[in-house]
C-alpha cells in the first residue's frame, strides 16, 4: 500500500499545528506584511533587541516516558507535498494527556544577538505579577549585559494577555524602558521561539535521549538543567538566520494574503 501511495506522491508527513485564524486577524496578518515585507535580515537583527516567549515543557525522566516523548514527534498522516495547509492536515495545539510522572516546567526563553540570551524557570503561576518580575529581573539582566551601551530596549512577544498584556505587565516595561514589536494576533508563524527555538531545543533533547538505556533515570533539576544547555548550544548561525527569516516570513504572508502560508525553506537575504 505505502508503495502505491508513494508512486502518487502521497508520504506520511506530520500534522501541523496551527491556529484558527477568523476574518479580522487575517486583516491584521495582511497589514503586517505590507508594511514590513521589504525589510531585511539586516534591519530585523538590528530591529530587535530580544524575541521572548513562554513554553510549558513537559518533564520525561524515564525510559518509559522518553519513549513516549520520542512517539509524539512522529504523528501525521499521508497527503501529497504542497497539502500540508489544507483542511485535514493542520491540527491546533492539544494539552498533553499523558502523565510523565513529573512537574512540567514554563521556560521564558529569549534570544538576541545571535544568542540564547534568556532561558528562565517560572516556578510560579503566570500572571501579570509574575511577568512584572519577569521584565524587572532576568529580561532586564540579559538586556543590559548584551547591550551595554543602550538604555531602551525593543523586544517582540505575543500578545499574551495574562502576563505579557497585563496591566503589571505593561507598566513594567515602561518602568524599564523596554518596548515591543507588535506582531498580530494567533501569528506563532511570526515569533522566532514558535517557529525555530522550541523545535531546535526538542529535537536535541530527543536525540540525546535515543542513545540512553531505558533504565536511565534522570531527576527533574537535571532534566531542566538540560533543557537550557539545549538551549544555549544553539548555534550563532542558527540564531541569526531563525531571526533574519522574518524577511522571508512577511514576503510569504503577502502572498498568503494575510493567511496561513508554507514556512519550509530560509532566505538568504
Amino acid at each position: 500500500m505505502a508503495r502505491e501511495l508513494h508512486k502518487r506522491g502521497i508520504y506520511f508527513r506530520r500534522l501541523r499545528q496551527k491556529p484558527r485564524l477568523t476574518a479580522e486577524d487575517v486583516k491584521e496578518r495582511m497589514a503586517f506584511a505590507e508594511k514590513y515585507r521589504s525589510k531585511s535580515k539586516v534591519w530585523w537583527l538590528a530591529r530587535l533587541h530580544m524575541v521572548i516567549d513562554l513554553k510549558n515543557f513537559h518533564v520525561y525522566l524515564t525510559g518509559k516516558t522518553r519513549s513516549h516523548a520520542a512517539m509524539r514527534e512522529v504523528r501525521g498522516a499521508y497527503r501529497k507535498r504542497g497539502q500540508g495547509l489544507d483542511h485535514g492536515y493542520t491540527t491546533v495545539s492539544k494539552v498533553l494527556r499523558h502523565n510523565t510522572g513529573a512537574k512540567s516546567v514554563m521556560i521564558a526563553a529569549g534570544v538576541g544577538k545571535g544568542k540564547t540570551l534568556l532561558w528562565h524557570a517560572v516556578e510560579t503561576q503566570w500572571s501579570g505579577s509574575a511577568a512584572s518580575d519577569l521584565y524587572r529581573g532576568p529580561i532586564l539582566k540579559v538586556l543590559k549585559s548584551s547591550y551595554p551601551d543602550k538604555r531602551s530596549y525593543t523586544i517582540l512577544e505575543d500578545n499574551d494577555p495574562t502576563g505579557f498584556r497585563s496591566k503589571a505587565g505593561l507598566l513594567a516595561k515602561e518602568d524599564v524602558k523596554i518596548s515591543v514589536f507588535r506582531i498580530p494576533r494567533r501569528s506563532p508563524d511570526l515569533n522566532v521561539c514558535d517557529y525555530a527555538l522550541w523545535k531546535a531545543v526538542v529535537r536535541k533533547m530527543r536525540s540525546e535521549e535515543s542513545t540512553w538505556p531505558k533504565n536511565y533515570k534522570e531527576t527533574r533539576e537535571e532534566y531542566i538543567a538540560r533543557l537550557s544547555k539545549a538551549a544555549k548550544s544553539l548555534s550563532t548561525q542558527f540564531i541569526n538566520d531563525s531571526i533574519g527569516d522574518m524577511k522571508r516570513r512577511c514576503q510569504r504572508l503577502f502572498e498568503a494574503k494575510g493567511g496561513l502560508f508554507e514556512e519550509g525553506g530560509r532566505g538568504k537575504k
